[in-house]
Order: structure tokens, then C-alpha cells, then sequence
């Protein structure tokens, strides 16, 4: 038994090391290109391994670095590829049509694909890290905006941007999770017209970036609730029950507004559909 333990962990070594050296080989071929003062190729091995990183990955943070880095090496700087741009423009469009905080995070996701396409492009991660901080997604926001003063070193805007990443870390501390715990008030049915407008409360329990709740109507109908905070988004599964005490189950995703005062939460369940504001007492 013992030896077979060892066997099985000396494959699984064996293994990772493998999928190591092939996630890294290009970083590696572009180190050794960067090392030997051939910028252009290195910036081209740096772009292959960005391809095969995990979004928002340790390995994806060093090689936006080391393109950013190589690139200002290069005489004339890069063209911008023509499908960065197709992405950057969808990205723009989003936000302009932005509604509610999910569009903000497609239009983050399009100047995502961009600046992996573009790494050194500083305008992208402006307007990914804008679109992040509305999404309230600060911590990948302020991220982003630093990538800016590192690709944009020369920008006439950098002091204003260094403000915008001050105000981002404080609205970070404002909107933890933790700051929701305590009891809401159930104000309005926005949806679903088999719902009265009636006033129940609830206590929002919350602990790190989970949450849970329930709520009771009058007539004994009511549900539970519980989930994960991403940003100002709170999304997870719910149990409810009607009058005559018949289950409904489902999932719900709740949007949490910038002075941490209302909730909107949209319900979908397997026979039936609500959306409710809840209101911090």
C-alpha cells in the first residue's frame, strides 16, 4: 500500500510538473527573448501565454506586467490589433447603455478580452477599471487602474486617476458585506402581480461575504434566502412557501444600491418569479 501511495504521488508530480512547464514555456521563451534585447519577440510569447492564463490569475497580473514591460522598449510602439478594438468599442457600448451592474460587468468582460489581446494598450484598462468600479467590483477596479499608470506612465491624467483609485479604496471599505447585517424592511412588490405591496422586515444575517435572511407575509407565505456577495451583488439560492404552506423553490440575485440603504432582490423559482426592495430600517 505504501508503495503504490508513493507511485500515485509520484505521478501526480510528474503530472503538474508537466502542465506547469506547458502553461509557462512561452513566458519562458519570452524571458529569454526579452533577456537577449529581442522586445519584439518577447512581447509575442508574453501575448501566447496571456492566451493560456486563468482570468484574474497571479500568472495573468506578471505577464500584463512583462508585455506592458517590453513594450515600452519597442520603436514604434505596437499597433493596436484590429479585434481589441471590436472588443473595446462593445465594451464602450455596454456602458453606454448601462442599466443595472450586471452591464457593467459585460462591458468589463469585453475590455477583459481586449487587453489580452492588446496588453500594453493603457486606455483599455481605464475604461475596464471605470467599468469595474461601477460594477462595484473595487478590488479588480483599482487593479486595473494601476495597470493604466503603469501602461500610460506619460498620461497628463495620472494624478486624477491616482484620486479616482483613492476614492475606489474607500468605497471598498464602505461597501463590506458585513456593513448590510441588521434588519430590512420588505417595501414593495416591483414584479408579480400575484404579490400584495404589504410591509414585512427581515434580519439580513451576513458573515465575510455570505448572507442569509427570510421573511414572512401576513398571510404566512414567506421564504429564506442565502448566498455569496461578489461586489455589490449578492447571488445564491432561495426556499420559499406560499398560504397553504406549498414549497417554491429557486435563485435569486440582489443588487446592493452605492449608499447601502436598498436591495433589490429578483427571485426565480420554479413555478413563479417576483422581484422585492428591501430597505435598511
Amino acid at each position: 500500500m505504501k508503495t503504490m501511495r508513493t507511485i500515485l504521488s509520484a505521478i501526480i508530480i510528474i503530472t503538474i510538473a508537466g502542465v506547469s512547464w506547458a502553461q509557462s514555456s512561452e513566458e519562458a521563451a519570452g524571458k529569454a527573448a526579452e533577456q537577449a534585447g529581442k522586445y519584439v519577440e518577447a512581447l509575442g510569447q508574453y501575448r501566447a501565454a496571456l492566451e493560456k492564463a486563468s482570468e484574474g490569475s497571479a500568472d495573468e497580473q506578471r505577464l500584463l506586467q512583462a508585455a506592458i514591460r517590453v513594450t515600452q522598449r519597442i520603436t514604434p510602439a505596437p499597433a493596436i490589433p484590429e479585434e481589441a478594438r471590436r472588443f473595446f468599442i462593445r465594451g464602450q457600448t455596454w456602458v453606454e447603455q448601462a442599466k443595472s451592474t450586471a452591464d457593467f460587468e459585460k462591458a468589463a468582460k469585453e475590455f477583459t478580452k481586449a487587453r489580452r489581446i492588446a496588453p500594453w494598450w493603457g486606455e483599455v484598462y481605464y475604461s475596464c477599471g471605470v467599468a469595474l468600479g461601477k460594477a462595484g467590483k473595487y478590488e479588480d477596479a483599482i487593479s486595473n487602474l494601476k495597470f493604466y499608470i503603469l501602461a500610460s506612465p506619460r498620461a497628463q491624467d495620472i494624478n486624477q486617476v491616482k484620486e479616482y483609485i483613492y476614492s475606489l479604496e474607500a468605497q471598498q471599505e464602505a461597501a463590506s458585506p458585513e456593513r448590510l447585517a441588521g434588519t430590512w424592511r420588505v417595501v414593495a412588490v416591483l414584479e408579480d402581480g400575484s404579490l400584495s405591496d404589504i410591509y414585512t422586515t427581515t434580519s439580513l444575517n451576513v458573515r465575510g461575504n455570505r448572507a442569509s435572511g427570510e421573511w414572512l407575509w401576513y398571510d404566512g407565505a414567506g421564504g429564506k434566502f442565502g448566498g455569496v456577495f461578489s461586489g455589490n451583488v449578492l447571488t445564491g439560492d432561495w426556499n420559499g412557501w406560499n398560504s397553504e404552506h406549498r414549497p417554491e423553490s429557486g435563485t435569486f440575485r440582489a443588487e446592493v444600491n452605492p449608499d447601502r440603504t436598498r436591495i433589490i432582490f429578483r427571485f426565480h423559482g420554479t413555478r413563479q418569479k417576483f422581484t422585492l426592495q428591501f430597505d435598511r430600517l
